[in-house]
C-alpha cells in the first residue's frame, strides 16, 4: 500500500489510500524514515539544522523523496538545505495528491528497477509519467516511452540529442537554463511549462553517481486539465467578485462597489494631488411613482435614469446606484465648476426626455447635489454627508435643482 510520513505541528492527513504516520517531534524522525516511501514537511514546522541532517542523510540512504508542502515560496528559503524533490504551494493544493501519488509510484517502480534492469524499460515503458534522464550537458539518456506521443516521433530517437534538437527554441532555452541550474547547484526545480497547447508540470532534480558526477533526471504530468479548472475557478471568481460590486438590474456599480471607488481615489488624491467631482442625486417626488405604478413599475424610471446617465459619462467615471432612487456619479480629474456642468447635462437630459411606459408619458425631474473631491475633503464619510446636505438643499429649495456644497 505504501507509508508516507507527514511531519507537521499538528496531525495532517492528505486524502490518499496510503498508511500515514504524523510526527510531530523531529526526534521520531530517524527511527521512523526507513520504514517510509515518501516524506511530506509542512512549512510551518521547525526544522533545526540537526533534524535537517538526520532527514537528508535517511532520505539519501533509504532512497526517500521528500516534498515541501507551504503557503508561499519563502519556505523555499528556510528548507534551503533539506533535499527535498517537489514543493507545492498551498495555493496549489489540489496538486499536492498528483504530486504524492507520482512520487509514490516512483518510489516503488524505482525498488524494482534497482533489483532488476528489465523493470526499467517495463517502467519506462508503462509509466503514466513523462519519465526522463539527462547527461551533465543537459542532453537526453534515456525517456520513457510515452514521450513519443508527445514528441511526435520515437523516443529512442532523442537520446543524444539537445533541447533545441527536440523543442520550440524558446522552450528549450529555458529547459537548459533550468537543467544546468540544477546541475550546477545540485537543487531541485519544479516548473510548469506550455506545449502544444497542453500544460505540463516537471519536476527535475539532481542524481550524483559513484564517480561524483551529477546526472539529471525526472517526470513530468500532463496537469492541461487542472490548468483548465484553475482558468474556470479564476473567470468564476472574477464572476462573483463582479456581483458584488455591481447592481445587477441597472448595470452599473452598486453601493459597495461605489463606495469602493469613491474610497480609492481619496486616497488617490490624498497622496498625488488633483481634483474629482462627487455628484449625488435622486428622483423628484419618486414616492408617488412607486404608489401609483407600484414597485415593478417604477423600476422602469431607475432603468431610463441609468441608461440616459452612463450616455453623459466618459469611460473613467463612475456611475452607481447608492439605494432606492439614490444615484451617484464620481468624476475622474475633474474640478468642482467642470464637475456642475456635468450635473447640469443630467439635470437637463432627464428633463427633456421623459419615460415611455405603456403608451403613457412621464415627466420626471431630479435634484442634485455636487461636491468637490480634494486633499482638503476629509473622509469618505465626510464627503458624502456633505454632498447629502446640498441634494436635501435642492429638494428643499423647490427640487429640479443643483446644489453645490463648498
Amino acid at each position: 500500500m505504501g507509508k508516507i510520513m507527514l511531519i507537521s505541528r499538528g496531525d495532517w492527513q492528505i486524502d490518499l489510500p496510503y498508511v500515514q504516520i504524523n510526527i510531530h517531534d523531529e526526534k521520531d524522525i530517524e527511527n521512523s524514515i526507513q520504514d517510509v516511501d515518501l516524506i511530506v514537511i509542512h512549512s510551518t514546522f521547525d526544522l533545526s539544522e540537526k533534524g535537517t541532517q538526520i532527514l537528508n542523510e535517511g532520505s539519501e540512504r533509504d532512497l526517500v523523496p521528500i516534498v515541501i508542502y507551504g503557503a508561499s515560496s519563502d519556505a523555499l528559503e528556510r528548507f534551503d538545505t533539506v533535499n527535498y524533490v517537489s514543493f507545492v504551494m498551498e495555493e496549489n493544493s489540489r496538486l499536492l495528491a498528483p504530486t504524492i501519488e507520482n512520487l509514490m509510484k516512483y518510489r516503488a517502480r524505482y525498488n524494482e528497477i534497482a533489483v532488476d534492469s528489465e523493470l526499467l524499460e517495463l517502467f519506462l515503458k508503462y509509466n503514466t509519467s513523462y519519465v526522463f534522464f539527462k547527461d551533465e550537458n543537459a542532453r537526453v539518456v534515456r525517456l520513457s516511452d510515452n514521450y513519443s506521443g508527445m514528441l511526435g516521433f520515437p523516443a529512442r530517437k532523442a537520446i543524444g540529442k539537445s533541447m533545441a534538437d527536440i523543442f520550440p527554441s524558446e522552450l528549450a532555452e529555458k529547459m537548459v537554463k533550468d537543467d544546468l541550474k540544477i546541475l550546477n547547484e545540485l537543487k531541485p526545480v519544479e516548473v510548469i511549462e506550455a506545449l502544444n497547447g497542453k500544460y505540463y508540470k516537471t519536476s527535475k532534480f539532481p542524481v550524483v553517481q559513484e564517480n561524483g558526477k551529477a546526472i539529471l533526471a525526472g517526470f513530468t504530468i500532463d496537469i492541461s486539465d487542472l490548468k483548465e479548472i484553475e482558468k474556470e475557478l479564476i473567470e468564476s471568481k472574477k464572476q462573483v467578485e463582479m456581483l458584488t460590486v455591481t447592481d445587477e438590474m441597472l448595470n452599473i456599480s452598486n453601493r459597495r462597489g461605489f463606495l469602493s471607488n469613491l474610497e480609492k481615489e481619496i486616497h488617490r488624491i490624498g497622496r498625488y494631488g488633483g481634483k474629482s467631482a462627487l455628484i449625488i442625486f435622486d428622483i423628484d417626488k419618486f414616492k408617488s411613482f412607486n404608489d401609483t405604478l407600484g414597485h415593478f413599475k417604477a423600476d422602469y424610471f431607475l432603468k431610463d435614469i441609468a441608461e440616459k446617465v452612463k450616455g453623459l459619462l466618459r469611460e473613467d467615471d463612475t456611475f452607481g446606484r447608492l439605494g432606492g432612487d439614490e444615484f451617484a456619479v464620481l468624476c475622474i480629474n475633474t474640478p468642482l465648476d467642470k464637475g456642475i456642468r456635468v450635473a447640469q447635462r443630467i439635470q437637463e437630459c432627464l428633463a427633456a426626455n421623459p419615460l415611455i411606459l405603456d403608451g403613457e408619458t412621464y415627466h420626471y425631474t431630479v435634484s442634485i447635489g455636487v461636491s468637490e473631491v480634494n486633499e482638503g475633503s476629509g473622509e469618505m464619510s465626510q464627503l458624502l454627508h456633505k454632498t447629502d446636505l446640498a441634494l436635501y438643499t435642492a429638494k428643499e429649495n423647490g427640487r429640479n435643482r443643483i446644489e453645490v456644497s463648498r
